[in-house]
This record gives structure tokens, sequence and C-alpha cells, in this order.
């Protein structure tokens, strides 16, 4: 969703591209494009917001790490940050922090981000979310092309995050590798 750009944005352009123009002022008088042509071409790119997160554990790291670089870093008071928190959360994660809406004080935000952070951040709920995914996950037909790449995918994301959420090694598990297979159609576990 690309908003239009409002009379901030234009001031902060011009203020950039100002300044760009004067770091790269020689002696002669002489000007590059490339600081310009960054910035203007920063400024083109459409404007990106966190997804709402509803509380499924292995969406987290994802929805934290957005909200975090997109929010959270910003210089932004931590009410004004609490407030675009309640917009992009849902579920169960909107009522896991619902009171601290409610407060005035600036600790709220902090508090509620600890909150998520404990409730739907932790290795073990993340991995047992991609588990309970996983066991849920139905059989796939055998001309379900799209079931089968859906399935696939959801398994290279577990690669992934095995990486770096250690809690994921029960995907090393021989139990688990037969679940994986049950869920194959028989044309690719005969093979």
């Amino acid at each position: 969703m690309t908003r239009p750009p409002t009379a901030s944005h234009c001031k902060v352009n011009t203020t950039l591209v100002a300044t760009a123009l004067q770091q790269n002022t020689s002696s002669e008088q002489h000007i590059s494009a490339e600081p310009v042509k960054t910035v203007v071409m920063t400024y083109q790119l459409p404007l990106s917001e966190p997804k709402v997160f509803d509380g499924n554990p292995v969406d987290y790291p994802r929805w934290a790490l957005s909200f975090e670089n997109l929010i959270g870093k910003k210089p932004l008071s931590d009410s004004e940050k609490l407030d675009y928190m309640s917009k992009y959360l849902g579920g169960k994660a909107l009522e896991a922090v619902n009171g601290y809406f409610l407060l005035q004080g600036e600790t709220a935000y902090v508090e509620a981000r600890a909150v998520l952070d404990a409730r739907f951040g932790d290795p073990f709920t993340i991995a047992q979310g991609f588990r309970s995914k996983l066991e849920q996950w139905s059989a796939i037909k055998p001309r379900d092309h799209d079931g089968l790449q859906k399935f696939i995918d959801f398994l290279l994301l577990c690669k992934t995050a095995k990486v770096c959420i250690d809690k994921l090694s029960f995907l090393d598990n021989y139990e688990v590798h037969k679940q994986i297979l049950a869920k194959l159609p028989e044309f690719i576990t005969r093979q």
C-alpha cells in the first residue's frame, strides 16, 4: 500500500538532496550525481509496514524483526510505539498485551514488548509452533501440486529457522522424518 508523499517527505527530500549536493561539491564546483540519485531512489520505494501478528509463534520472529526495523528504531516516544503496536497485533497477541494500551506511562511499551517476547518469542514456544504445524499438516494428494509446493516451502522454512533456533533440532529425529514422509504423496516415497 503506497502512500502519497506528504509535505514532510518533500521537506526531508529537499534537505537530504541539499546535503548530498553540499558534500559532493569540490573546490572546482564539480557535483557527483550518485548521492542525489541514491537519495531519490530511496524515497521512491513504497512505504513498508509490519503485518498484523495474531499470536502464531512461527510468525513471531519475522514480525518482531519487521516491527523493530520499521517502528521500534524510529525516533518515536514509547507511547507512540505502543499505539503502533496496537495497530499491528490481533488475536492472542493482542489479548496478551491489551491492558498495556490503557496505561499512560512510558514503560508500557517496553513491558508489552517483554510480554510478547516471553509468550511468543521463546525458542521453545516457536519450536512447538513448528511441531504443531507439521503434525497438523494434511497428507498431500497425488495431483496436488500446490499442496506439495506449500509443504516444501514450509520444510525450507523449518530448515532455515533451524539455523538460529536450536530447539528445532527435533526435526533431526527419525520419528519426525517418518511423519514428514507420511505427508508426501506415495509416488514420491515409493522411489
